[in-house]
């Protein structure tokens, strides 16, 4: 082959000679013998072409001299294979280098023989005609036309919204849409044929062709479910079986609704005000879904997301607290795709509630705060919402449970309460309870105000004393609904009715003068409101005043270095007002006072008191008509003579500063120490039960200074009344410094 494009690269004079003689044709040649009929060949562009030209003589014993190519449109042969005088192998090839430029060889080896053109061009298309001249026989013509085949050039999809698809992938169809594709192919000839394929499957072959030269295929897949996701579609342009077809692959990417949302857990039921966790699972949305909660029709905020990025779940955790109203109420997870019109999906739940049972108080019937009396019915009637359902019902008056009480009057039956003939002690805060498995509901409360007569306050008739000196007072008191009341006095010895000085709400005042004979045993205070005249008038005993009764267990509560407390119980006041006077004297020779105080309560205090002082503290009352016997103690020092703070002060000292640590320990030791001294104390009081003109004194921890013994100081007024005055008995005991009183 290499011998044969050498030798068929002639010179050009010697091309045109051999064109020449082609065209003369040889002396003596028979008539040349033309093929009319063309051969029709194909050739792709760049590839190769074979122009078929037979060679062999008609006759076996003549032989080719001479075969010559020429092209339609050219006047000179392109082409020439001349074997004159020398082998078919020697041959002399030229051809016209402009056109074939080295292209083109005669392969005459081949049956049958044929002008091979490499690389062909787009140009190289038309009618061929090959002459072959025998020694003997006619020459011979026979013609091919050659179509060159140009593959399409380039592929475009274009999308149903007019843009053209770059890359392998389109914007993403939304599931239950129809995508619209457009495959249009550039160049060809001849026109290629445009095929769609879904995963290598034919699916649409419908071409047309465009004045343009171009050729599209539009292709219609819809409605596009989940199926398509992934989807591979394959545009194929192809214009001969020569060469593969030019291919453009796209892959669908698609936008899906929600497959599923789904509760997760078994129903249970919810405890109202506790918080609760409620799980949803979305699937098979693309990309992952919106997900929401509503609780009926109002949407809830409270919840967090996560998705699994190696799949299409994503779970939605509702933290939820309920409320009783929200029994009954449909909790609803709701997942959709926001780029996907109504891809909405849900799962719902029917709520169970339980609650602590909700209670509301009412008054039943015709029965009304304001207008209850004594001796009317009373119903009450406790309403209840609650779930579960109650297992008990419990009634209150002012904090106290009521019972079925036919005695009483009360009748109790689940949610109702009948107060039968109420009296005025049925006044008060009425309450039901209602109990199930979550708790206690309480009711509101119901304030019931029966309506009576005016009662006394008290039961017994109160004594006042009548003075020489001062104005005596009666003071009436009742209770009674309505209290917008009005009060008579009666002096009772006489049944001469008598004028109130004042009288205020629920109280009367009777003034009596100084010396006043006119009513001498008993008083009766009557009131009466809109309801009635009170039954049992108070009454009121007059007696002549006298002096008070001595207070009784007087205590020491408090020592510092700087105060003295003394705390004590009152006596009879003698039948008008009575006041308490202390008097704390040093203890020693001419006993100076060191503090005297009075006070309207039995409980007295004095500062300035010399801690390093044994006291003695005498304590009495008095009123108008004079005063009581003094009572007396003796306060041992707290302070010891070299200055140091004694057992007591350490422990008032310490005390608050150790608190718990050294209590502990002193109460133990005061314990202790008080049961040897009660025991020594009570033999002491046994042997002498009266202490005489000396005092016989308990010694504590084996010393004299801490001993006290209380008497009675017999000191005569000039205005006592008495002849013969109460006997105080003599107290003895001891004062114990951890205490701080005595006993």
């Amino acid at each position: 082959m290499g011998a044969e494009r050498r030798r068929a690269a002639a010179t050009p004079a010697l091309w045109r000679v051999v064109a020449l003689l082609a065209v003369a044709g040889p002396a003596g040649c028979a008539t040349p013998q033309d093929t009319e009929t063309a051969i029709e060949i194909q050739a792709v562009v760049g590839g190769e072409a074979k122009l078929p030209c037979d060679i062999q003589p008609p006759d076996p014993s003549d032989e080719v001299h001479l075969v010559i190519w020429f092209k339609e449109g050219l006047r000179s042969s392109i082409y020439s294979f001349d074997a004159r005088g020398r082998q078919l192998d020697r041959a002399e090839q030229t051809m016209d280098v402009s056109l074939l430029e080295g292209r083109a060889f005669f392969r005459h080896r081949d049956a049958p023989a044929a002008l091979a053109i490499e690389q062909v061009r787009d140009a190289d298309a038309g009618t061929y005609r090959c002459r072959v001249d025998f020694g003997k026989s006619p020459t011979r013509n026979s013609r091919v036309k050659l179509s060159v085949i140009v593959p399409p050039e380039r592929l475009l999809v274009m999308d149903d919204q007019g843009t053209y698809v770059i890359g392998n992938t389109p914007s993403p169809y939304n599931e239950g849409a129809t995508a619209k594709l457009k495959c249009i192919a550039l160049g060809g000839r001849p026109l290629p044929r445009v095929t769609w394929l879904l995963d290598g499957d034919p699916v649409d072959d419908s071409c047309d062709a465009l004045p343009s030269g171009r050729v599209e295929n539009c292709l219609t897949l819809g409605p596009l479910d989940r199926r398509f996701l992934g989807a591979t579609l394959t545009c194929r342009a192809s214009n001969s079986d020569q060469l593969a077809p030019l291919v453009r692959t796209i892959v669908l990417d698609m936008n899906l609704k929600p497959a599923q949302a789904r509760l997760l857990g078994e129903p249970r039921p919810l405890s109202a005000g506790r918080q609760h966790k409620v799980q949803c699972e979305a699937a098979g949305s693309r990309p992952a879904p919106a997900i929401s909660w509503l609780l009926g029709s109002a949407p809830l905020a409270s919840f967090r997301v996560f998705t699994n990025p190696n799949s299409n779940i994503s779970v939605s955790t509702l933290f939820f607290t309920p409320t009783p109203d929200d029994n009954g109420k449909v909790l609803t997870c709701r997942a959709d795709n926001p780029l996907i019109f109504n891809s909405s999906v849900e799962d719902k739940r029917k709520l169970e509630v339980h609650y602590v049972p909700v209670t509301k108080l009412k008054l039943g019937g015709n029965d009304s705060q304001a207008g209850v009396q004594e001796g009317s019915d009373v119903r009450f009637h406790c309403n209840i919402k609650s779930n579960p359902w109650v297992n008990k019902v419990i009634w209150r008056h002012n904090g106290k449970r009521l019972y079925n009480n036919s005695t009483m009057g009360t009748a109790v039956a689940n949610q109702s309460l009948v107060l039968h003939s109420v009296t005025w002690e049925r006044t008060g805060a009425y309450v039901c309870v209602a109990e199930n498995s979550e708790g206690y509901g309480e009711s509101n409360a119901i304030f019931l105000e029966v309506k009576y007569a005016p009662v006394c306050r008290w039961d017994e008739p109160r004594v006042v004393g009548l003075s020489r000196h001062q104005e005596a007072r009666a003071e009436c008191e009742v209770t009674a609904a309505p209290r917008d009341l009005s009060f008579s006095w009666t002096c009772n010895d006489t049944g001469q009715p008598l004028e109130a000085a004042s009288s205020d709400g629920s109280r009367s005042l009777l003034s009596l003068p100084a010396g006043s004979a006119w009513c001498r045993h008993t008083l009766l205070c009557t009131a009466h409101n809109a309801v009635g005249v009170q039954r049992r008038p108070c009454v009121f005993r007059l007696l002549p005043a006298v002096a008070p009764e001595a207070p009784r267990n007087c205590t020491v509560v408090r020592r510092t270095p700087e105060s003295l407390e003394v705390s004590c119980s009152e006596g009879s006041s003698g039948g008008v007002p009575q006041r308490f006077a202390m008097d704390v004297l040093a203890r020693g020779s001419g006993s100076p006072v060191v503090a005297s105080v009075t006070s309207d309560t039995p409980t007295l205090a004095a500062g300035g008191v010399d801690a390093a002082l044994d006291l003695n503290v005498s304590l009495y009352a008095f009123n108008s008509e004079g005063r009581s016997e003094a009572v007396t103690m003796l306060v041992p020092a707290i302070l010891r003579s070299d200055g140091m703070l004694a057992t007591a002060s350490i422990a008032n000292f310490i005390a608050p500063v150790f608190g718990s640590l050294f209590g502990v320990i002193i109460v133990l030791g005061s314990v202790m120490a008080a049961a040897v001294v009660l025991q020594h104390q009570d033999r002491s009081c046994d042997r002498e039960v009266n202490c005489g003109g000396k005092p016989s004194c308990t010694t504590i921890f084996g010393t004299t200074e801490d001993q006290f013994c209380s008497i009675p100081l017999r000191e005569e007024d000039s205005t006592h009344t008495h002849h013969e005055p109460d006997v105080i008995p003599v107290k003895c005991g001891v004062y114990n410094p951890f205490f701080n009183k005595s006993n």
